[in-house]
């Protein structure tokens, strides 16, 4: 392991980087070992103290495991680490525009379905009163967009499946571009409140094949202004 003296103020967030991106990379492999605490301090120019803070922090996120007596090793693959691997990824890589709607157009409408099939009473309920409560938010647009993340959110919940849920709210809070995007266009916000009405309404009806088209035809309705709004970008540049 190549690592570098570190110089700065949060130190042992700057390890946390560091040593994030080595597993993340996979040149740690699950199992691999990683060296002592006193041997870090010593390579990255800093205390046990600030170490041990930061392999604290790797612990939480599911990227490490100690063993009392036996050392700190890269955690065996699983579904978390997997979701782990994915929050890194789309913090520290540049994701286009273009894949981030991909990613959502292969997972969101299927996820309507699941919810169409799965969701509880009460769960139906709240995403009719979120639909309806965006409907309202139209002239605030800061308010209408954390009313539509709700909305995913309620969606993928319904569905009942935990890793996607985790998945598509890593998702959601790295590509909150797209969302703003598509809805800087004049008729942006008027047609996306159209289709998560819906949504709601194909869930509420428990009619899954609608719920997945109806969000798949929301999918391509961002797709589509969000490319518009991408090309006046462009021009006026």
């Amino acid at each position: 392991m190549e690592l570098k003296p570190l110089r700065r103020t949060s130190l042992y967030l700057a390890i946390v980087e560091q040593l994030e991106s080595y597993i993340m990379s996979e040149q740690l492999q699950p199992g691999d070992r990683l060296p002592p605490e006193r041997d870090l301090a010593e390579t990255l120019g800093v205390s046990r103290t600030t170490v041990r803070q930061a392999l604290a922090v790797l612990e939480a996120k599911g990227l490490i495991e100690s063993h009392i007596g036996s050392g700190t090793y890269a955690r065996r693959r699983s579904p978390e680490f997997a979701v782990a691997r994915l929050a890194h990824l789309l913090d520290h890589a540049r994701v286009r525009l273009t894949e981030a709607l991909e990613v959502r157009s292969l997972l969101e409408p299927e996820v309507a379905r699941l919810a169409a099939e799965r969701g509880s009473d009460d769960e139906i309920r709240q995403l009719t009163e979120l639909a309806e409560q965006m409907s309202a938010k139209q002239g605030d647009l800061d308010s209408w967009l954390a009313q539509d993340s709700a909305f995913h959110q309620a969606v993928a919940r319904a569905a009942k499946n935990r890793i996607v849920l985790t998945i598509l709210e890593v998702i959601h809070n790295a590509i909150g571009e797209t969302r703003r995007l598509s809805l800087s266009a004049p008729e942006g916000v008027s047609i996306s409140t159209a289709d998560h009405l819906a949504i709601a309404q194909a869930i509420a009806a428990r009619d899954g094949k609608a719920a997945q088209a109806a969000m798949a035809a929301h999918m391509e309705n961002v797709r589509r202004l969000a490319a518009a709004q991408l090309e006046k970008t462009a021009r006026d540049e």
